[in-house]
């Protein structure tokens, strides 16, 4: 945005550089603009802005605020408008299943001791919760249980020790190959 100063030659050359006197923007002493974003406002004095999580593009819309401490705080998000909840609950989403590779990554690194019990708790918790989140809860709670029946499997079957066998699942799931498997059953079983 041009800066008042730079326009008026308040501002050390010798700091700033070319100082460029150029006039201020109308379009930011507009009334249908945001003072801020210099967004066109709709009939309610909201912007929209567009945001992409994941595959999908959300266009939520905040109220005009007068200062970038509101901005930053949200003050002014419009939370009657459907649009910012379906946002704010793709987000939730989206931060839950970060965490849940964070702790699959982790698992994979560090699947024994304090650390690796915790991860063992938090990522099938995060796993579920995103699941139902997005409205499949079923399928990422049956993504869970194959996984720990996977690793149990591993560990009596193949006789390797409670890390290795820990280490192997979480790299499955790592590789999406357990929601994979879950997906396939699905598929046979008609059960979309």
């Amino acid at each position: 945005m041009n800066q008042p100063s730079l326009n008026q030659g308040l501002a050390d050359p010798s700091i700033t550089g070319l100082i460029v006197r150029a006039p201020l923007s109308s379009a930011f002493n507009n009334p249908t603009r945001d003072r801020l974003t210099g967004l066109p406002l709709d009939g309610y004095g909201r912007y929209e802005i567009q945001i992409t999580i994941g595959d999908r593009t959300y266009s939520p819309r905040y109220s005009s605020c007068a200062t970038s401490d509101c901005i930053a705080s949200g003050k002014n998000i419009d939370m009657s408008d459907p649009e910012i909840q379906v946002y704010i609950k793709a987000i939730d989403r989206a931060i839950l299943d970060d965490i849940n590779k964070g702790a699959t990554v982790a698992g994979v690194l560090s699947p024994v001791g304090i650390a690796g019990k915790i991860i063992q708790v938090l990522g099938p918790i995060t796993s579920v919760a995103g699941g139902y989140m997005s409205d499949q809860g079923g399928a990422a709670l049956s993504k869970e249980l194959i996984q720990v029946a996977a690793t149990q499997y591993i560990s009596r079957i193949y006789g390797l020790g409670e890390a290795s066998a820990s280490r192997i699942a979480s790299a499955v799931d790592l590789a999406g190959g357990w929601q994979s498997f879950v997906n396939r059953l699905k598929a046979k079983s008609g059960n979309q």
